[in-house]
């Protein structure tokens, strides 16, 4: 689905996914400008973020490379492709080479052999370290207690997901929990808080995701869905109009990540479930 900005209206579905990558046609072949974040760039409401050149992981990220993550993500159910790329480089995971995708929404995708052949959200982490005795290595730890994913790339393209994942984990939960071992948090990397909503849109589609919701953007039960389209980011509008979260319209899956995401926001007053 595909919403406008400036009502939060479907303006046109699509049965195919978007690219993850920016339009590579304007872009030299030794320079994709994808996916760091931008402090000057970045946007409001909806927590876009502006981008600029990644750093290099393992060796440099070309357009076949770009073309690859694409094929790969869009067979995959929990890949929209409506969400912002913010990390993309190659590395290993657990030793074996792969390119690595972080999206807007909050899931990283390990990409080898044209599939993704393992994703995690960030919400299921609990911390996300570089190894001080290899500066290329990060260890992302799951709050499950499975075995961390140890991620080897560059030193700069590790710390820059590392921030990413940092970001992304932070915008989610509504406060910085995730364990980092950087002593001072680059409070200035986060998007500001919404005045609106608090960032809820943003946290509510990440949780959505993070549950397994392929389209982030429906949420009415069928019956209000006869009445018209209403998506996640105009009922979050409607709601902010009066501070008060009215979820009796909802589908139940839709519900879940919106409590979750609205664990730590201050920006409503009540939450109406039935």
């Amino acid at each position: 689905i595909l919403l406008s900005l400036d009502d939060g209206s479907v303006v046109r579905a699509r049965k195919s996914r978007l690219s993850l990558f920016a339009d590579l046609a304007n872009v030299r072949p030794d320079a994709i400008p994808t996916f760091a974040i931008d402090v000057k760039e970045k946007a409001g409401p909806l927590c876009v973020f502006g981008t600029k050149a990644s750093p290099e992981g393992l060796k440099p990220l070309k357009p076949k490379d770009a073309s690859a993550v694409d094929k790969a993500l869009c067979k995959h159910d929990l890949f929209h492709g409506g969400e912002q790329g913010l990390f993309a480089a190659h590395a290993t995971l657990d030793a074996k080479p792969c390119l690595l995708a972080l999206t807007s929404l909050g899931r990283l995708f390990a990409v080898a052999g044209g599939a993704a052949f393992r994703t995690l959200h960030v919400t299921q982490l609990c911390e996300a370290r570089l190894d001080e005795a290899s500066p290329g290595l990060l260890r992302l730890g799951l709050s499950s207690g499975e075995p961390p994913w140890q991620v080897a790339t560059s030193p700069r393209a590790a710390a820059e997901l590392q921030l990413q994942v940092w970001v992304a984990h932070s915008l989610a939960a509504g406060r910085i929990e995730l364990q980092t071992g950087l002593p001072v948090p680059p409070l200035e990397l986060l998007p500001p808080v919404c005045e609106v909503d608090g960032n809820l849109h943003a946290a509510w589609t990440m949780h959505a995701n993070a549950l397994g919701q392929v389209e982030v953007e429906e949420v009415l039960s069928p019956v209000d869905e006869a009445a018209g389209v209403t998506t996640a980011l105009q009922c979050v509008r409607e709601w902010a109009a009066t501070g008060e979260v009215d979820a009796s319209r909802l589908r139940p899956s839709a519900v879940r990540p919106l409590a979750r995401a609205l664990a730590h926001n201050g920006a409503f007053v009540a939450f109406k479930v039935s």
